[in-house]
C-alpha cells in the first residue's frame, strides 16, 4: 500500500526531484535553487495508478526511477537538463531512499507558473546634458542624413548673410571714411 501520493528524492542542497500521480500521470519535477535562483522543470507520463511507490537510484548526474505503476514497469530518467522515458539503472547506480510527503498530492497546475503578464510600452524618455539632447519616445525616427543636409543648407544660407552683411559694412567705412 502506498504511503503517499507524492515522493521527494535530494539531489543535494537546494535540489530535488518531485515524483507525484494525479490521476492517471506521474508527474517528475525536478527543482533547484543552488544558485540563488530558483529554476524548475516537469514532465508528465501516462502511467495509470501506483502498484508501489517510485524507487530511485542515481549514476554519473542522473536520476534513474523505477514506477511499478498498472502498465507495467515504467524507467523514467531525469538529469543533465531533461526528464523523459528511460532504461533501467547501470551497475554502479546508487540507491535513493525517498521522503513521502503527506497532504494533498501536488497537481500539474499547483507547480506551474501563471503565464506573465506582457510589457507595458516604455514611457517617452528625455535626457539632457548641457547643450545636448536625446530623445526616445512617440516621436517618429529622424532620418539624420537629410537632417544633417538640411543643417548644412542653413549653415550655408547663414554664412552667405554673413558675407553680405560684412560687404555692406565694408563699404559703409570705405564711403564714411572717403568723404571725411
Amino acid at each position: 500500500m502506498l504511503r503517499a501520493q507524492q515522493y521527494l528524492f535530494d539531489l543535494g542542497p537546494g535540489s530535488f526531484l518531485s515524483v507525484s500521480l494525479a490521476g492517471e500521470q506521474t508527474i517528475v519535477s525536478a527543482h533547484s535553487d543552488a544558485t540563488g535562483q530558483q529554476q524548475s522543470q516537469q514532465s508528465s507520463f501516462p502511467t495509470g495508478s501506483w502498484l508501489s511507490e517510485p524507487q530511485g537510484w542515481e549514476a554519473h548526474g542522473v536520476v534513474y526511477l523505477r514506477i511499478q505503476a498498472q502498465q507495467g514497469t515504467i524507467w523514467l530518467r531525469a538529469g543533465h537538463g531533461q526528464i523523459g522515458s528511460g532504461s533501467p539503472p547501470p551497475q554502479d547506480a546508487m540507491p535513493m531512499p525517498s521522503r513521502a510527503m503527506t497532504g494533498p498530492p501536488r497537481s500539474k497546475s499547483a507547480t506551474t507558473m501563471p503565464p506573465m503578464q506582457p510589457l507595458q510600452p516604455l514611457q517617452p524618455m528625455e535626457m539632457r546634458m548641457g547643450n545636448m539632447a536625446m530623445r526616445m519616445g512617440d516621436e517618429p525616427a529622424v532620418d539624420l542624413q537629410a537632417e544633417n543636409l538640411k543643417l548644412r543648407e542653413e549653415n550655408l544660407k547663414l554664412r552667405e548673410e554673413v558675407l553680405a552683411l560684412r560687404e555692406q559694412l565694408w563699404s559703409q567705412r570705405r564711403g564714411g571714411s572717403a568723404s571725411s
